[in-house]
């Protein structure tokens, strides 16, 4: 079995919901009491293709018609939730993958904005604004995207150990205080 890379692999035709993923998606879907959400568990239990499958649920992407068909066909109710929580908003969900590495979670989350053509106010706002804080940014963002006719946005982090590690490692204080704007600008949103 080999690693997910949710940047680059996509994860419909083969995911196999499992027992820990469907208690994932109720509680994403069914309980909703937070719209930031950790998960959390060792190397190779599937973190990263859960990551994916929900992805996929959100964005619409091309694979998205089998990923539900999937959902719909192992667990009826998480289903019908599912489609409560999307909507019927053709866009559905404005979707940003992010892969920890040895950077700055700023760099990594400005890197990733800076990648979808879409978001010139964002970017706009980027690049006049190097210096504002992350709240400014998220407010920019969440507002053009929203502007753009999504349902809402979803932020992916994987391998978010290594954001914190590389913070640690240079006593970066800001970036663990950037995630926790992220994580409750989240959940007002």
């Amino acid at each position: 079995r080999r690693s997910t890379n949710i940047l680059y692999d996509t994860n419909c035709d083969s995911y196999i919901l499992s027992t820990s993923s469907i208690e994932a998606l109720r509680r994403i879907f069914i309980s909703n009491t937070s719209n930031s959400i950790a998960i959390a568990g060792p190397f190779g239990s599937g973190k990263s293709s859960l990551l994916l499958f929900l992805e996929t649920l959100l964005s619409k992407e091309v694979e998205h018609s089998l990923c539900i068909q999937k959902l719909k066909n192992k667990e009826l109710e998480i289903y019908e939730h599912y489609e409560e929580f999307v909507g019927n908003k053709t866009k559905s969900f404005f979707t940003i993958k992010l892969v920890g590495e040895h950077l700055s979670f700023k760099q990594i989350f400005i890197a990733a904005l800076l990648s979808k053509k879409e978001l010139k106010v964002t970017q706009k706002f980027i690049k006049s604004n190097e210096e504002s804080s992350l709240i400014a940014l998220l407010e920019t963002f969440h507002k053009e995207v929203m502007k753009l006719g999504y349902t809402g946005v979803a932020i992916f982090i994987d391998e978010l150990g290594k954001i914190i590690e590389y913070a640690s490692e240079k006593y970066l204080d800001s970036d663990i205080h950037a995630l926790q704007d992220l994580a409750e600008f989240t959940n007002q949103h």
